[in-house]
């Protein structure tokens, strides 16, 4: 595996996760137990179908930028204020190179999230 794979591989996960998240809200059809999903299926429950389009596309947003502030450390582009050294992924032996933020948004420029 390289970092383009694993790229490919988290923008899956991510995408998974986003779809899974608003199927949840959509096909819920007794409430939820968990506090925090209670308030989103309530707000996301009041909105009118344009607004909820603009939430998904907001939280895609949310979603991209986080994983890709997380990948800036993995990658070694910035670092921790206690970071004396940078991370550094592997695949069995072979050390995946640093380029996985890149290829990630590359990824999502091209083809879309």
């Amino acid at each position: 595996m390289n970092s383009e794979d694993l790229a490919k591989n988290i923008k899956t996960l991510l995408v998974q996760q986003h779809k899974n998240y608003f199927s949840t809200l959509n096909n819920a059809t007794t409430g939820f137990k968990d506090p925090y999903w209670l308030a989103g299926q309530k707000v996301f429950n009041s909105m009118n179908e344009e607004n909820k389009e603009d939430l998904k596309a907001f939280i895609q947003m949310c979603i991209v930028d986080t994983a890709t502030e997380i990948l800036a450390y993995v990658d070694d582009i910035t670092r921790f204020d206690n970071q004396e050294e940078g991370l550094k992924i592997y695949y069995g032996d072979e050390e995946i190179d640093s380029d996985i933020q890149d290829h990630l948004l590359m990824n999502i420029e091209d083809n879309g999230f």
